[in-house]
């Protein structure tokens, strides 16, 4: 428990980490070779293995839902802003609006959420080519949008 704890740093997902673990140990006991290594180090890989898989997913982990503007909070944000900065914002946000749903989710997904093409195309379940054309046509249509 120990090595998922200190990875993952939260006791409920060592847990999990743990319980996946003892799985794949359960499942592979037949597979272990003492010539490779002793069964506690093949224990304590499987276990590190499993939370650092764990710690991954939960760091991919993003909403897939459309992602709305909250005009409030968007307010309260930009009311800390010099006004060209506002300004430049509020268009922004006017241009995001104005896409195709998919096409904003795959911006924010990129360029917020910091997800990659590979990620994208899985959260959405389109091809990777898919999300790369979204992408490249939703970012020249905010170029053109905030230009104008």
């Amino acid at each position: 428990m120990g090595v998922a704890q200190r990875i993952l740093r939260d006791r409920a997902l060592a847990e999990e980490a743990l319980h996946d673990a003892f799985l794949q140990i359960w499942r592979n006991a037949a597979r272990f070779d003492d010539a490779l290594g002793t069964a506690e180090a093949w224990v304590v890989a499987i276990v590190r293995y499993r939370a650092l898989d764990r710690r991954e997913r939960e760091a991919r982990h993003v909403r897939t839902g459309d992602v709305p503007f909250d005009e409030a909070e968007a307010a309260g944000v930009l009311g800390n802003v010099a006004p060209e900065a506002r300004a430049e914002g509020m268009t922004l946000q006017r241009c995001l609006e104005g896409l195709r749903p998919e096409v904003r989710q795959s911006i924010l997904l990129a360029y917020v959420q910091g997800c990659s093409h590979p990620e994208i195309a899985a959260l959405l379940g389109h091809p990777i080519g898919t999300v790369k054309t979204w992408i490249s046509r939703g970012l020249a249509a905010l170029k053109r949008c905030i230009d104008q």
